[in-house]
């Protein structure tokens, strides 16, 4: 039992998020079922009391549309008759009342006027049989002339008002207001002496007095309307008129009664136009509603038992338990099935954080956290590696910068399309069409003045670099680096118009540099650029004005048309090769140099025969342009080295008969100068890297990097991390990351420090990213180390 236990409490503590999002997923599921139940309850009973009040309503209001409706169609009809000049021309004919007193034989005179007027009488005894046959609820149609004082019908008939067979039919006359005029239901006496109920509608016609009066069969619109919508037992439906007497209802229902009785109390005082009120009719509770027509006049009254609602009510209360139950199980399996699954992706995450990361998810687990805490540390483990790449990438980036430029002084096939998505990526602001390339070399120091220490020659570097930039950026993009010791070069995006001006501001660099930070430089400029593709050429040709200078004067702006020679024999200048033996000059490699040194000879040799001679001694010319050039570039006095007591030119001059000679004498200034160029760099870089060791020494708690060691001696970042790899055997990274575990293994055993203070302490405020990288370093965690060591 203990130990199942003790599983049960570790699978609560590291599954912890599991139990939650069980717990949360059955809250958030089961809180509205609880909810909307006995609101659903609720809602259901109110809903069916509002659905059967509606329910009566919506019956009455059918009855009430269908006898509009019926008055409607009787009034248009009406309307028609009236508009059809037939009762006009009828009740206007002059003499009517004469020729209806008329009696026995008609005078010849008067034959013509009766012959019309009895057409016109034929003409509205037909529209009066029109108009009964129009409607089927209509019983009979009555038209009384008072002038006249005849009564005719539809069926063609006429009769004096005291010998008409429908005696009262005229007893509207005092009590009517308005027309069209629905009465009161009365029972008609017909001409066979039956009676039937009938409603009268009566119509006033154009001449005073007269009336048109509707009898619809009040059976027939009982039977159509009433009968059918009051067929149940425990319900009632009837008709009240405007003075409020009982008509169309059924006569044999006790209800009937009982409501339209106790309906002049409640419903009258009520409401008006439309009322609903509920009460008790001979032990069952009763919904009565009443609807009034203001067409007709008349009040349509229903009433419907309630107890059988209410039972249906109980019913449904009992279904939504039921209901309620069965959701309730089935939410909870749901929440189970789904929970898992949800829970799935985490569960297989922390399967791959302790697989891969066991570091971070070991020492999280250890400490019993859950499964997010777990997560949060080894994405915090993984966010610093992240970070770190960043950094390195960021203090890579001046090196990358300078190796693209360098890439594109070389003869390449890079797509334009790449070329700009390198541009964007190094942050280079630079179009690819339009270009002016200017090579900026610093003139060495005249023999006798005060050397400057590195940190000023940096420095004044670093201004240089800033005064060419901001004197070519000024309304266009340009581009100033260091491309070698000493050596600036500048692109800049022109157009051809302004390429020549472009001399002027190179004329205004070389003043400024030399009159603000006391450089004197000198500015090779090649033929311009219509595009990227075209910078190698314009590059050699900047850098073959540069060796012009020595014949042009330093300080100067030397364009490469200005100085080259013009209609002699081709001369193939060995340039690449000129290139190798700088590099390898610079590099202090001795026999490389040498070597690349012999070809060059042979090759300009070689063209002896071909070449004007001037040319072949242009270009031992051109050896030594080179060579004392990156001399100058190095600080170095040349002329010195060779021990020469004279200008080196003339001495090359005094030599270039004797092909032997000048070999000799070139292969021994390569000699001695990658012999001191070796020394000088040995020494100038072992005193950086020795400093940097020290900063680090020093330093090493601080937010320390190669890019802030760079700037802190004023060097280039991507030249300090190559010298220290050269010198150390690791890189700067590296090395620092050692003095700090080297550190932290000393706080560990020799204090009762916390890891987290170890690491902060050593320059990494992240411990899980701490814990990780001393775990790669040493092979076991802080704390594993710390116990091995202080326990021993």
């Amino acid at each position: 039992m203990k130990l199942v236990r003790k599983r049960l409490l570790h699978s609560a503590r590291t599954r912890l998020f599991y139990y939650k999002l069980i717990t949360y997923t059955l809250l958030v599921s089961l809180l509205p079922i609880s909810v909307i139940s006995p609101l659903f309850y609720h809602n259901a009973k109110q809903k069916m009391q509002q659905e059967l009040q509606l329910a009566g309503a919506n019956y009455l209001k059918m009855t009430v549309n269908a006898m509009e409706v019926v008055a409607s169609n009787i009034a248009a009809n009406f309307r028609q008759l009236s508009l059809d000049q037939v009762i006009r021309d009828f009740e206007g004919f002059p003499r009517g009342a004469y020729y209806e007193a008329l009696n026995g034989a008609y005078p010849d005179d008067d034959l013509p006027g009766l012959y019309n007027y009895l057409d016109r009488k034929a003409r509205l005894l037909e529209n009066l049989r029109a108009l009964k046959l129009s409607n089927e609820f209509i019983w009979s149609v009555y038209y009384y002339d008072t002038s006249k004082q005849m009564v005719m019908t539809w069926d063609l008939m006429q009769y004096k008002p005291d010998s008409f067979y429908d005696p009262g039919w005229d007893q509207f006359t005092e009590t009517i207001d308005s027309f069209p005029a629905f009465m009161e239901m009365r029972q008609a006496r017909q001409p066979d002496g039956s009676v039937k109920e009938v409603i009268p509608i009566v119509y006033m016609s154009l001449a005073r007095g007269n009336y048109l009066v509707i009898n619809l069969d009040a059976a027939s619109i009982y039977n159509r309307f009433i009968s059918k919508l009051d067929n149940k037992t425990d319900s009632a439906l009837f008709v009240l008129s405007k003075a409020g007497k009982l008509m169309l209802y059924e006569k044999n229902k006790t209800l009937s009664a009982m409501i339209e009785a106790d309906w002049q109390t409640k419903g009258q005082t009520e409401a008006s136009g439309h009322f609903s009120y509920e009460s008790d009719y001979d032990g069952r509770k009763m919904l009565v509603t009443g609807i009034s027509s203001e067409t007709l006049g008349w009040t349509f009254v229903t009433a419907t038992a309630l107890d059988e609602m209410y039972r249906s009510v109980s019913y449904i209360k009992s279904i939504i338990m039921l209901i309620t139950f069965l959701l309730v199980v089935a939410t909870g399996l749901l929440v189970f099935m789904t929970t898992r699954n949800i829970y799935n992706p985490i569960r297989h995450l922390l399967q791959f954080i302790r697989v891969k990361d066991a570091s971070g998810g070991a020492a999280a687990e250890g400490k019993g956290s859950s499964e997010l805490t777990m997560i949060r540390s080894s994405l915090e483990g993984a966010y610093e590696d992240r970070s770190s790449l960043q950094l390195r990438l960021m203090e890579s980036m001046p090196a990358s910068q300078e190796k693209f430029i360098r890439s594109l002084l070389r003869k390449h096939a890079i797509g334009r399309d790449e070329m700009a998505e390198r541009l964007r990526y190094l942050d280079l602001h630079l179009e690819l069409d339009g270009l002016m390339l200017l090579l900026i070399a610093i003139e060495p120091h005249a023999a006798g003045s005060p050397a400057e220490s590195a940190e000023v020659v940096d420095m004044n570097k670093l201004r240089l670099v800033d005064l060419a930039g901001g004197t070519l950026s000024v309304g266009r993009r340009c581009l100033v680096i260091e491309l070698s010791e000493g050596v600036f070069i500048a692109l800049v995006n022109c157009a051809p118009s302004d390429f020549q001006a472009h001399f002027l501001l190179a004329e205004h660099i070389i003043r400024d540099a030399r009159e603000t930070i006391g450089i004197r430089c000198s500015i090779g400029i090649g033929n311009y650029c219509s595009d990227y593709l075209e910078l190698p050429r314009a590059y050699e040709e900047a850098r073959e004005a540069l060796r012009y200078r020595t014949i042009v004067g330093t300080c100067e702006v030397i364009y490469i048309e200005d100085v080259r020679l013009v209609n002699t024999p081709l001369f193939v200048y060995p340039k690449d090769k000129e290139a190798a033996l700088i590099n390898y000059l610079i590099n202090g490699e001795t026999e490389s140099a040498r070597r690349v040194l012999a070809d060059m000879m042979r090759d300009i040799r070689s063209q002896q025969t071909k070449a004007h001679y001037r040319q072949v001694q242009h270009g031992f010319i051109q050896i030594l342009g080179s060579l004392a050039g990156a001399s100058n570039d190095l600080r170095l006095d040349l002329d010195k080295l060779m021990a020469a007591d004279t200008n080196l030119y003339s001495v090359l001059l005094q030599k270039s008969d004797d092909w032997q000679a000048v070999a000799v004498w070139f292969d021994e200034m390569v000699v001695k100068l990658t012999a001191h160029i070796d020394h000088a760099f040995q020494e100038k870089n072992n005193k950086h890297v020795d400093e940097v060791m020290r900063m680090i020494e020093r330093d090493y708690g601080e937010q320390m990097s190669l890019t802030v060691a760079a700037d802190r001696l004023g060097l280039n970042p991507s030249y300090l991390s190559r010298i220290f790899k050269e010198k150390n055997g690791e890189t700067f990274s590296e090395y620092l990351t050692g003095v700090r575990i080297g550190k932290s293994k000393a706080l560990l055993i020799g204090t009762e420090m916390k890891i987290k203070d170890i690491g902060e302490t050593v320059g990494y405020y992240k411990t899980n990213y701490f814990i990780k990288l001393f775990k790669e370093y040493t092979g076991m965690t802080p704390g594993e180390y710390r116990k091995l060591h202080v326990g021993a």
